[in-house]
């Protein structure tokens, strides 16, 4: 309805009868009681899609040997975040659907998911596509699996042999300095008589 002429409807005026969703409209009215009209205005408010993202927070990289898991959140930026949890539907890593509370755990506080150590270690170095399912949208997040740092050190066995042999090389290198000096001063004795 169009408000009577000299009734002007302001924005601070209109009250929400129904909150939009995803998916469906909401509505607003407005009533008028200025003059001794009594005329009531209904408009709606268009669906609300929600956003959602990956918080900066989320890791993306995980290392192979680590105890720990890799966490991944995401938020809904322009909705009621505490519903965003309800709408997980499933989780995948490179198109194959991971099993929950096995290759990962799901946590509301928007949704805090956890890819187990156990499940991350069987993936290959370099870079992964996780896949999460919602009610109405889908989301992808590429993380890379790392390569554990290396560790050149050689075995107790070989470093013992080493270390042996440097120090015999060492002590054969000063008894054959010795031999020369004295082999030296007696050569030189021999000449002086």
């Amino acid at each position: 309805m169009i408000a009577a002429p000299g009734h002007d409807f302001h924005d601070d005026d209109w009250a929400t009868v129904t909150e939009p969703t995803e998916t469906t409209p909401g509505e607003e009215e407005h009533f008028c009681h200025r003059d001794g009209c009594h005329e009531r205005e209904i408009r709606p408010i268009p669906a609300r899609p929600d956003n959602y993202k990956f918080t900066a927070d989320s890791q993306s990289k995980w290392t192979k040997g680590s105890k720990d898991g890799m966490v991944v959140i995401i938020k809904n930026t322009s909705g009621d975040d505490t519903q965003t949890f309800s709408k997980l539907v499933s989780v995948s890593v490179d198109g194959a659907k991971l099993t929950r509370d096995t290759d990962y755990t799901a946590e509301p506080g928007s949704i805090k998911l956890t890819l187990s150590p156990n499940y991350l270690k069987t993936l290959k170095p370099g870079e992964h596509t996780l896949t999460v399912e919602l009610t109405l949208t889908s989301l992808s997040y590429t993380f890379t699996i790392a390569a554990p740092a290396s560790t050149d050190t050689p075995a107790t066995g070989e470093s013992a042999v080493a270390s042996t042999t440097a120090v015999a090389l060492m002590m054969l290198a000063a008894y054959g300095v010795v031999y020369v000096i004295r082999r030296r001063r007696t050569v030189s004795a021999k000449a002086a008589r």
